[in-house]
């Protein structure tokens, strides 16, 4: 017998064996992202976080028998339900997932979502979803550059030899008021340009500086926190930038996903990605004693930034996939 729990209704057997569950996936299937010292109250105390900050977040345990076998989430954004799953057998038990989708097309219905977006990094869920036609928005590329494959002379090479050093650059933890509006157009622009590239992605409407503020805020209570390097141009006008984000409870990885890299239409051309990608990591490799790799999620279709990234010795380590379950895809699947 299969039940799918929502958290609300958690005991505290509940919660020990949703931990447990968690912890055991993550040894398992993510290794690298594995923390022994993990302690129960902090791991509470951040998923309990989550919905105080976003309203529409929801988890859930799924049990099959009385026994912990996958965990589910689900959070709305616009008008897109996303979600995540995970369990911990090595193969797809179908029962199992048949009701994770039966709760996902229950609250994209009560929520009149679009769609529900789902990511998985299982290969065999992947392979499995796309057996039976599920609609796939995109593969998802994890590339990793380790610390100690951070070339020091190439960076400060590039940075020797561009004439930007003439313009200003700027290293913020906040991107200041005086700024923002033009900041949030920068980053409305990469939208576009992202849109034009990968036409299955969802196109949002832009976003907003009170957007921008009240994301931000949300990410640094969970303890997520942005580094900017910004290149102004001799008007004091925003030519490129380079964010990364450093999370408080993943001290070994410095994230560019979750970030951008990104250079304004009218200035690229010149260098300046790889300019803004060297001198953010000369700073972190002198300032940041912790992080053991720079990860960044750079898919193939945006060929230009994917080859930065391999000339800076960025490797695949993970493979994903983002799937689009719309009505059709529920339909046909539950009434099997």
């Amino acid at each position: 017998m299969i039940k799918v729990i929502p958290r609300k209704d958690f005991d505290d057997n509940l919660w020990d064996k949703y931990f447990s569950l968690s912890r055991d996936i993550i040894k398992k299937h993510y290794p690298e992202g594995y923390d022994p010292d993990h302690k129960f109250l902090e791991f509470k105390e951040f998923m309990m976080n989550l919905s105080k900050i976003d309203e529409s977040f929801n988890d859930f345990l799924i049990l099959n028998c009385g026994t912990a076998s996958a965990w589910l989430d689900s959070s709305v954004w616009e008008d897109v339900h996303y979600a995540g799953f995970d369990y911990l057998s090595d193969d797809v038990d179908e029962n199992v997932l048949k009701a994770a989708i039966e709760k996902l097309y229950e609250i994209n219905t009560v929520l009149q979502c679009s769609h529900t977006e789902l990511v998985t990094y299982r290969e065999n869920l992947i392979n499995y979803l796309k057996s039976i036609d599920t609609p796939v928005i995109e593969d998802i590329h994890l590339s990793r550059l380790s610390r100690e494959n951070m070339d020091t002379s190439l960076y400060e090479e590039i940075i020797k030899k561009s004439d930007l050093k003439k313009w200003n650059t700027k290293c913020l933890n906040e991107i200041p008021g005086e700024i923002i509006t033009e900041f949030v157009e920068s980053i409305n622009k990469c939208f576009e340009d992202r849109d034009s590239l990968n036409k299955n992605c969802h196109h949002y409407p832009p976003l907003t500086p009170e957007a921008w503020y009240k994301d931000k805020q949300n990410l640094k209570s969970q303890g997520t926190n942005p580094e900017f390097m910004i290149l102004f141009d001799d008007n004091c006008k925003i030519a490129g930038f380079c964010w990364v984000c450093i999370d408080s409870y993943r001290k070994n990885t410095v994230r560019h996903n979750g970030g951008f890299t990104a250079v304004n239409p009218g200035y690229r051309g010149k260098g300046i990605a790889k300019y803004l990608k060297a001198k953010m990591y000369l700073k972190l490799l002198e300032e940041n004693k912790d992080f053991k790799h720079v990860t960044t999620d750079t898919m193939p279709w945006n060929k230009y930034m994917y080859k930065i990234n391999e000339e800076f010795g960025f490797k695949t380590y993970k493979r994903g996939c983002s799937f689009k379950l719309n009505d059709d895809f529920f339909k046909s699947y539950l009434n099997k």
